[in-house]
């Protein structure tokens, strides 16, 4: 029993969402809301002192004028009012210092308030981007691990068995028919081609779609690897590319030996090669993230291979290269994780999760996830 591609979307989804939450509640009590308001008392704090320093140069200088008027009147009044101008004056020198004191004192206590806040948010963010890479890694090897078995089970097909043994038009007909039957159980596939021993394709079960009938692909490494396979249980694999068979369409490949018989060591007859639509997966999980928008626009997503190759990119710019990225590269070496690195100029988060593989089966592949930091408090 082999579940498609549908299904494990669904769960992918499902499980996704649950990652992040876009209720007023969460939005009101995250640390960087705490952050925002903390800089904004700090703000009106700032604002209350000047006024306050404002009011007291105005009661300063009243009381300079009042001391002068005082000396004019001279006699009794005049030291009276002498007396009040100068406690006035005293006055005005204790709440500026008071105001002064708790400025300083609560300013401190904001800016390292703001300052925790930041860095648990940070802590939070961090989390919850390696978490989804966890996810989308886990779904990615669980998904290709079927096609392992696909490609294994469907070369031992009486149908494909039989049109070698035939070795007539008719047969390869029947095996085409057969291919398409399959094909529309199993939409996560493009094309599955069927190659005699040579690399010629003799049938293929999407004729009306595509041209790939009589196509050479002794030269491709799926086919090369899976003529190398010695028995029944083993098989062989492309990584993403772009493929003639199907129109320059973006696939991996999974191939099985059609063995006499179908037995586990039978004498191989010829190569079926099952086309996955990399698109459908891969693509299709970097770019829908559990994030909302304002997150989604400071953040890409990337699968990786072992040698560094970038598979899939959300921003859809740079498939098929190595990833430059010199700050991290170490970091990376690790299983999973995330910190703060300065990545072309601007703070940034980078989250990630290895391949752990499912059953028998893992890529080695990783999900990297960079996140800008900079519009944080």
């Amino acid at each position: 029993m082999y579940t498609s591609l549908a299904s494990s979307t669904q769960f992918q989804t499902t499980t996704l969402e649950n990652l992040s939450s876009d209720s007023p509640a969460n939005e009101i009590s995250s640390p960087s809301r705490i952050a925002e308001l903390a800089q904004e008392i700090l703000g009106h704090l700032g604002n209350a002192s000047q006024e306050i320093a404002t009011l007291n140069d105005e009661t300063r200088f009243l009381s300079i004028n009042a001391r002068i008027e005082a000396a004019r009147a001279g006699g009794r009044i005049g030291a009276a009012f002498g007396v009040v101008a100068q406690a006035i004056q005293d006055l005005s020198g204790k709440t500026t210092t008071v105001a002064r004191t708790l400025s300083e004192r609560t300013g401190a206590a904001l800016s390292e308030l703001a300052r925790i806040s930041t860095c648990l948010g940070t802590k939070m963010q961090g989390e919850k981007l390696t978490s989804i890479a966890d996810h989308i890694i886990d779904v990615i090897d669980r998904n290709l691990y079927e096609r392992t078995c696909d490609c294994r089970w469907w070369a031992a097909d009486e149908s494909l068995v039989n049109a070698f043994g035939q070795s007539s038009q008719q047969g390869f007909t029947h095996a085409s028919r057969r291919l398409g039957v399959i094909l529309d159980s199993y939409t996560v596939y493009i094309d599955l081609v069927l190659c005699d021993l040579s690399g010629q394709v003799v049938a293929h079960g999407r004729p009306a779609q595509f041209c790939s009938q009589g196509m050479i692909c002794r030269q491709s490494p799926w086919f090369r690897r899976a003529i190398e396979t010695r028995d029944a249980t083993e098989f062989a694999f492309e990584s993403v590319h772009h493929s003639h068979l199907v129109s320059n369409r973006k696939v991996l490949v999974y191939a099985g030996v059609v063995r006499e018989d179908g037995q586990l060591n039978g004498k191989p007859l010829g190569v079926l090669g099952a086309l996955f639509d990399w698109e459908s997966l891969g693509q299709k999980l970097v770019e829908d993230l559990p994030l909302d928008h304002d997150e989604m626009q400071r953040t890409r997503c990337l699968l990786i291979d072992q040698n560094d190759m970038i598979l899939a990119d959300s921003r859809r710019q740079s498939v098929g290269e190595p990833l430059n990225l010199l700050a991290g590269r170490e970091f990376l070496s690790r299983s999973r994780g995330f910190q703060e690195f300065q990545i072309d100029g601007e703070r940034t988060l980078l989250a990630f999760s290895t391949s752990r593989g499912f059953e028998t089966y893992a890529t080695g592949w990783k999900c990297v996830i960079m996140h800008r930091l900079d519009d944080l408090v």
